[in-house]
């Protein structure tokens, strides 16, 4: 009767234990969907919603948070400095951050989530284009648009500023690593890297390095955070090593015609210049500089139009047509817009797609959004002379955070 009992109770343990315990639980996590994407930590950066210009190091303008879902501005700010010149910032506070500038007029505003100013900080007579970074002290990195870099905490004082004496820094663009140090080019071919009390720690000259143009080309960072894809001249990228201080690769051999973006897995996406031939057409680069696919469109202006990176791995890209391209360089869809869009392209969390422009008849700007199937939820339309100044910011309410130049910024909702 004893051994009946013991062999009940063995049995009733087993029963308990195969019942409650997954015994074929694993603690490595499940593989991820092939082509998506994740947030790459950066360290160095504010822990909000868009601390610099397109969201992230990578300049995949997406989103962690939800975008609006009604398609409603729900207030407007006037710089009153001339044009809005910059994309905007938001910091962990909510603050948002763009820069405004004309002629003898130059500024960094500081808005409150309601849209009133909080403060601004005066800049002097130098246009200047280049959105501010919020670090992880939550302080401010820009330019004056001439010679000086500055770093301001949220107070809009002033921690430390580098005169780098060189000149026209208005189309800077400004990066950062992973350790905080600050990453700028000027016209001459310079990289310059400066430490997070604004020292040089060094500079590398190369002629092939972006000169001055009239449009940003944002400079990205692999998600590794050692190399640093510089938009060329005579080259199209150019791949640096931060810490030998060496170039690793260089691909193509004309200007780029929009900015670098990169996906999680450090592949970059370039559109290039072909000689003769008025197509741009999308290329995906490996780790290694070697061509992975081409996709190619009749697209023929894609200067301001950054693309975004959906969460899916999904290069979203624009002219007059809206594409969705995957991860392999296959069409997922396409749609006619009712004009070109002249904007950076932004993603939020439900891969929801915003797209701005200014329409060609100069009576203002639209923006329109839709889903990650290309199905069009809501137009905005913002009938004054006005076109979008530089990327859109989605911030924690969900709500777009729009530069217009030459007079306002939009919240919507």
């Amino acid at each position: 009767m004893l051994k009946y009992l013991r062999v009940c109770l063995y049995l009733s343990l087993l029963f308990v234990l195969l019942t409650t315990c997954d015994l074929f639980d694993s603690s490595e996590p499940k593989p991820l969907p092939p082509g998506y994407q994740y947030d790459i930590p950066w360290p160095s950066l504010a822990d909000s919603p868009w601390p610099m210009n397109h969201h992230d190091p990578q300049n995949t303008g997406r989103s962690r948070m939800p975008g609006p879902k009604m398609g409603v501005v729900v207030w407007e700010f006037v710089p009153g400095y001339g044009e809005v010149t910059s994309g905007i910032s938001i910091g962990p506070d909510s603050s948002i951050y763009v820069i405004s500038s004309w002629q003898s007029h130059s500024g960094l505003f500081c808005l409150n989530a309601d849209g009133s100013l909080k403060w601004k900080f005066d800049l002097g007579a130098y246009p200047n284009y280049a959105t501010p970074i919020i670090t992880v002290q939550n302080n401010l990195i820009f330019g004056d648009g001439l010679s000086t870099i500055y770093c301001l905490n949220a107070d809009g004082e002033v921690i430390w500023s580098t005169n780098l004496n060189t000149q026209y820094l208005r189309n800077a663009s400004f990066a950062i690593d992973k350790t905080g140090n600050i990453y700028l080019t000027d016209p001459e071919g310079v990289l310059y890297c400066l430490n997070q009390n604004g020292n040089v720690m060094w500079e590398y000259q190369d002629d092939r390095i972006f000169s001055n143009r009239p449009h940003i080309y944002q400079m990205v960072f692999s998600p590794d955070g050692k190399t640093l894809y510089i938009p060329g001249d005579s080259v199209s990228v150019i791949a640096f090593d931060i810490n030998s201080l060496e170039v690793k690769w260089t691909y193509g051999d004309a200007i780029l015609v929009n900015s670098i973006v990169a996906d999680a897995y450090g592949n970059i996406y370039v559109f290039q210049q072909i000689s003769g031939n008025n197509s741009k057409p999308l290329v995906a680069l490996d780790t290694n500089g070697k061509v992975k696919w081409i996709y190619r469109t009749n697209v023929d202006y894609v200067w301001d139009n950054v693309p975004a990176i959906d969460w899916n791995g999904n290069i979203i890209f624009a002219a007059d047509t809206l594409y969705s391209v995957n991860y392999k360089g296959e069409l997922n869809w396409k749609r006619t817009l009712p004009d070109r869009c002249n904007a950076p392209i932004i993603c939020d969390i439900n891969n929801n797609i915003y797209v701005g422009f200014d329409l060609s008849n100069g009576s203002g700007v639209s923006i329109l959004c839709y889903d990650s199937k290309g199905n069009f939820n809501w137009q905005i339309d913002d009938n004054t002379q006005n076109w979008i100044a530089g990327s859109a910011a989605i911030g924690f309410e969900g709500e777009i955070i729009c530069p217009l130049s030459p007079e306002k910024i939009l919240k919507i909702l």
